[in-house]
């Protein structure tokens, strides 16, 4: 027996997965259900922590505080009862957000003077936090008081709890683990709707010309080794997915096995063949 300890909490905490819906608010167990909170449903895709145990679930439901005073009639948007526009940076949302804005590198923030400390519960050495372009990506979607901006978003999460200090009454505030984002992977919702948008415009615009010119004669696809060498795949990831390919029965099945093949997630080329639905990896079953 090593010579060590285990600091994971055993809960899945280190994984990639896509927000697959978002939507605002409250629980009976916080706070007494009179707190509204942001919550994700995440799409577990690859995971990444070492020595996990457990099951392994198709998806997991994240909840972020918001802080206090948040109203929301339709679960989509938010407002503040005291007409407040900023999230507070106390709350697991505004640390969030700090981090996408560059208000800060990491979980680990100081407010009023006083570090709440982020403590990863996964097990895993120190997080390096990397969102690349996610705050134009989010600007583009909307503003942080609509839940939608973060659908289909794509992240690699790291498991943590919030330290908040010693209370008035001298005990140790803290939060339970949750998974938080730690590094931004890309839009997968972008592969998948695109290529179906772009189908539908070319078939309208076939439809409205097919009287006036002749059928165009069908380009020959290349087969599917061509196919994944144009997108950059290695020997091991075709000779992978090939065996993803004919073992899958649904394209989610598929997707799921193909970022599980190592460097697929890296590769922005290769994974939006993968997540190409209409024209990508899938169309070869």
């Amino acid at each position: 027996m090593p010579w060590d300890t285990d600091d994971s909490s055993g809960l899945l905490g280190h994984f990639t997965g896509t927000i697959t819906d978002s939507w605002f608010s409250t629980d009976a167990d916080y706070q007494d259900g009179k707190t509204v909170c942001l919550w994700w449903t995440v799409e577990v895709e690859e995971v990444l922590q070492e020595d996990y145990e457990g099951q392994v679930p198709e998806e997991v439901t994240n909840m972020l505080s918001i802080g206090s005073d948040w109203l929301t009639e339709d679960r989509e948007t938010v407002t503040h009862k005291k007409g407040r526009s900023k999230f507070h940076s106390t709350s697991v949302y505004g640390k969030l957000l700090n981090i996408v804005l560059g208000k800060a590198e990491g979980y680990s923030q100081y407010n009023q003077g006083r570090l709440i400390e982020a403590e990863l519960t996964d097990g895993g050495d120190d997080v390096d936090i990397d969102f690349g372009n996610l705050e134009s990506v989010l600007q583009k979607r909307g503003d942080p008081e609509q839940a939608k901006i973060w659908n289909g978003l794509r992240f690699e999460f790291r498991g943590m709890r919030f330290n908040y200090g010693k209370g008035r009454d001298g005990n140790l505030m803290m939060s339970g683990s949750k998974p938080m984002p730690a590094r931004f992977l890309g839009v997968v919702e972008d592969a998948k709707l695109e290529p179906a948008k772009a189908a539908s415009k070319a078939t309208k615009a076939t439809k409205a010309t097919a009287k006036a010119a002749p059928a165009p004669v069908a380009e020959e696809r290349p087969d599917l080794g061509t196919a994944l060498t144009t997108v950059n795949a290695t020997e091991a990831q075709t000779a992978f997915l090939n065996g993803a390919l004919a073992e899958a029965d649904s394209f989610a099945a598929l997707s799921k096995a193909a970022f599980a093949i190592d460097g697929v997630s890296e590769n922005s080329d290769l994974l939006a063949f993968v997540l190409d639905q209409n024209a990508g990896l899938w169309t070869y079953k």
